[in-house]
């Protein structure tokens, strides 16, 4: 007999994290392993770069049951464009223009 958890939290990898060109803004990629019911998810998040608890915000979130690393990717094109690169066939959940 196994046993498994069905709703358990989540385990979060960070991947990648880089302030931006003035150092105001982090953004950070992590993928949050799925479980039974659910599959992989990357996030990625912005938050302030000096401060530790300051609030975050979710930019852009997208799943898949393939998920890798090399499928996804941001780079700071200027101080106010971040170039987020992804698979196609990703579903994307969240999108912040």
């Amino acid at each position: 007999m196994q046993n498994f958890q069905i709703f358990e939290d989540p385990n979060e990898l960070r991947i990648k994290q880089e302030c931006d060109y003035e150092s105001l803004r982090k953004i950070t990629l992590s993928k949050n392993e799925g479980n039974a019911v659910t599959n992989n998810v990357f996030n990625i998040i912005s938050s302030n770069c000096n401060e530790k608890n300051t609030k975050s915000e979710i930019v852009f979130t997208v799943s898949s049951s393939h998920l890798t690393e090399k499928e996804i990717n941001f780079n700071w094109k200027s101080f106010d464009t971040l170039v987020i690169e992804y698979h196609r066939d990703f579903e994307i959940f969240k999108k912040k223009q």
